[in-house]
């Protein structure tokens, strides 16, 4: 996609991510962005558009609390800009012949936070962080006591099944060999496993505090990551201040501001007066201006994640396959792709996105095809007038958030089904009363997204589609014996040819079955001020962003 700005000219390659600058842009930004030497100090403010619903790592499942994890927490690996694992609290690692068993030597010397919220001395005292801390973690996320929607992570685990179901005290599988040392045998050789330790639900956390605090341990989050939690005011701000003690040294930042701006016009307009510093939620119009300006950064990849419209597929009318697909044919994807979201995605086929193995070329997306909607429709026994207007379909309600973006895309869903003789009422709220209505299943129509936790199929198919996750991830209550059969046999296989093969399978049959609308694929965009320094974009979006590396030089005094 090519774009003309002023003298210069930008190319964003889509399929790349890569942004390619002339040589007198590239002039002009490095004479916006000042020295080049890191500098240490400032407060990076960052607008987030809803209050973080937790920030305890074993039940964050929203971006939002992602972000904020992913700087107070340290796991046992990170995931690269390039999608690969890489240490963090590990040191290194080994895995057995029969990839079973893998060994883990920690760093040594990593501290727990001493000092945190309000200056109070935490429950750890600053501790060191041994193997025992990582045994710990492991088992509280698959404690049945806590109830955390992420057990499914270390299912894999030997002797996981006798801890969740409480026949045994401890997992047999994670074994401690030393202080920084321990083995974790699985049950099946699982060629993903690494990425999984990748996940912020498996940041590692200290016995003392998450006993202490106990359930409201995640309004007072304590870690061994780059920043110190400093206080949440709900409704206004998340601080973090700078963990002077860090392994790898300190960070630049000074803090970091999270400020709640639950609407993405506000957020962009504090951004263009320079009170925030990124912004990755902007309304295609106002993106496409900023971009043509020249005044601010712009870094752009594809993500791994997938846009839908989910049903409740036990609920009428969308109990029904022949009403899912008919609704399928009905909305207009590459018209949202192309106008709602300026072409900064493509199409969806199915719920794979293209980055993820596993992905089918094969598969094909459904069409916009008012006709074959009104004959699926008439299979499933309603009837038309002689305008085509189906006359007997029950009013709808789809619910989605308060963002410009997802108003624009409900209101062309909305357009769509009017052209069938579909009402379709549309009810906007905030992402906390969203995402607790679809949990809670007293959401049948509602607009999502899933970004994958780790590159693979199974953390896309199996949290969504397998029946036993109903009602978890699985937010449309799917249930197919067939698909849940094949995803079971998948993770016992360490070939990835063969899972690959399996997963192309099942995402044929879920395809046919639609419990999702599949709409698309949206690129993963930073805007930032010329100012921002080390801010790395990743397919992961937010939830992966590392404020570590992060420096800001001297911006303009009528700035933040």
């Amino acid at each position: 996609m090519n774009r003309a700005i002023a003298i210069l000219s930008l190319l964003l390659a889509l399929s790349t991510g890569w942004i390619f600058f002339e040589k007198n842009q590239l002039d002009e930004i490095k004479n916006q962005q000042g020295p080049t030497k890191p500098q240490f100090g400032g407060t990076y403010v960052r607008a987030i558009l809803d209050d973080p619903t937790t920030m305890d790592p074993a039940f964050v499942t929203d971006t939002t609390a992602a972000e904020i994890v992913a700087q107070v927490y340290s796991r046992l690996f990170r995931m690269d800009s390039n999608q690969k694992p890489t240490p963090d609290l590990a040191k290194s690692y080994s895995v057995s012949s029969d990839e079973k068993i893998y060994t883990l030597s920690l760093k040594e010397k990593v501290r727990f936070h001493t000092i945190t919220e309000k200056s109070t001395l935490s429950a750890n005292h600053g501790r060191e962080v041994t193997s025992g801390d990582v045994k710990f973690s492991m088992e509280r996320l698959l404690s049945p006591e806590m109830g955390s929607p992420h057990q499914e992570l270390l299912g894999f685990i030997e002797g996981s099944d006798a801890y969740m179901d409480g026949s045994a005290r401890g997992v047999s599988g994670i074994r401690i060999l030393s202080k920084y040392r321990l083995e974790i045998h699985l049950k099946n050789p699982y060629s993903p496993f690494l990425a999984i330790l990748t996940t912020p639900a498996l940041s590692i956390v200290p016995r003392e505090d998450a006993l202490h605090y106990g359930k409201s341990f995640g309004q007072h989050p304590v870690g061994s990551g780059a920043f110190i939690f400093e206080r949440y005011i709900a409704g206004e701000e998340v601080v973090l201040r700078a963990n002077l003690d860090f392994h790898l040294g300190r960070p630049y930042l000074e803090r970091i501001r999270f400020r709640i701006v639950k609407s993405d016009l506000e957020q962009y307009e504090l951004f263009r007066q320079g009170r925030i510093h990124h912004v990755t939620q902007i309304p295609a119009h106002k993106l496409k201006d900023s971009i043509k300006k020249g005044r601010y950064r712009f870094l752009e990849t594809s993500s791994l994640e997938t846009t839908y419209l989910g049903m409740n597929v036990n609920m009428e009318p969308f109990n029904q396959k022949l009403v899912r697909q008919a609704l399928n044919f009905s909305v207009n994807k590459r018209l949202l792709v192309k106008y709602i979201k300026n072409n900064h995605g493509m199409v969806a086929k199915g719920p794979l996105p293209p980055e993820v193995p596993g992905y089918s070329h094969g598969v094909e997306p459904y069409p916009f095809q008012l006709a074959k909607a009104r004959e699926l429709l008439i299979r499933a026994g309603y009837s038309f007038d002689d305008r085509g207007m189906v006359t007997d379909f029950p009013e709808l309600t789809l619910q989605t958030g308060l963002s410009e973006d997802a108003r624009a895309a409900a209101a062309a869903v909305q357009a769509n089904l009017a052209d069938l003789g579909i009402h379709l009422r549309l009810k906007f709220v905030s992402l906390s009363d969203h995402y607790q209505s679809i949990d809670a299943g007293t959401a049948p129509f509602f607009s999502l997204g899933w970004i994958a936790d780790y590159p693979d199929a199974d953390n896309i198919l199996w949290y969504n589609f397998h029946s036993r996750n109903a009602g978890l991830s699985n937010s449309s209550r799917y249930a197919n014996p067939e698909v849940d059969q094949l995803l079971e046999e998948a993770r016992t296989i360490g070939n990835s040819e063969k899972r690959s093969a399996i997963y192309q399978q099942v995402e044929s049959r879920i395809v046919e079955d639609a419990p999702w609308i599949f709409l698309y694929y949206p690129t993963t965009y930073f805007l930032m001020q010329p100012w921002v320094h080390g801010l790395e974009n990743f397919a992961f979006g937010a939830a992966e962003v590392d404020y570590y590396h992060v420096w800001l030089s001297p911006e303009p005094a009528s700035s933040i």
